[in-house]
């Protein structure tokens, strides 16, 4: 009786043992990379960062186009020339890639609800040119706030995103432009002077 009942308790540890291994392998630490699985399958984009050759971004009538340079620098080419904002340019490009679809408010958008949902004139557009993606239309604001409602330019279907992610996207022609006065290296600049009518002041490293 004693043998036959510790074998059994051993036995039962041994489940328990399996059981508890089994839930540690594949609940607890299976748990976040299903989480990302699913988090990922819920992307509306899927592409490369590196192959975007230009970033249009555009809010009401102004359309601002980027374009990268070999040294993965950027300049704005339209509507003015200048230097862009490299890290400005390269975050909008990481937040498209980023935006997670969360419901689909209708599969095929007449006129009327495109209007209702403010995509008839999207506010705030946004393509990224080598990419192979389509351009992304941003309406209105859920009632909540929460949500904000998009469109693919070349799809019926309009959807919902969580307005955080749009809203961190949103940028100006201010936004793009490099705003460096006097673009120098800091590591090589051991003189700065400074004239002005009442005399003149020198700075050394």
């Amino acid at each position: 009786g004693y043998a036959m009942s510790f074998k059994t308790t051993g036995i039962l540890a041994v489940i328990l043992i399996v059981l508890g291994a089994f839930w540690y392998f594949y609940d607890y630490k299976g748990e976040k990379p299903r989480e990302e699985k699913a988090r990922l399958a819920r992307r509306m984009f899927k592409f490369e960062k590196g192959k975007v050759k230009r970033l249009f971004v555009a809010m009401g009538d102004t359309m601002v186009i980027c374009e990268r340079q070999p040294d993965s620098t950027w300049v704005i080419t339209s509507p003015v020339k200048t230097e862009a904002d490299r890290w400005t340019a390269d975050l909008i490009i990481s937040n498209v890639e980023e935006i997670n679809q969360e419901e689909t408010i209708a599969e095929r958008a007449t006129p009327e609800l495109l209007a209702d949902y403010g995509l008839r004139h999207p506010s705030y557009r946004v393509y990224l040119d080598g990419a192979g993606v389509d351009t992304l239309l941003v309406g209105d604001d859920s009632p909540t706030g929460g949500f904000t409602y998009v469109k693919l330019a070349g799809k019926p279907a309009v959807l919902t995103v969580g307005a955080w992610q749009v809203n961190r996207m949103r940028k100006t022609l201010y936004d793009l432009r490099d705003k460096t006065a006097i673009p120098f290296d800091r590591e090589q600049g051991g003189r700065i002077e400074i004239s002005a009518r009442g005399g003149q002041v020198v700075l050394t490293r």
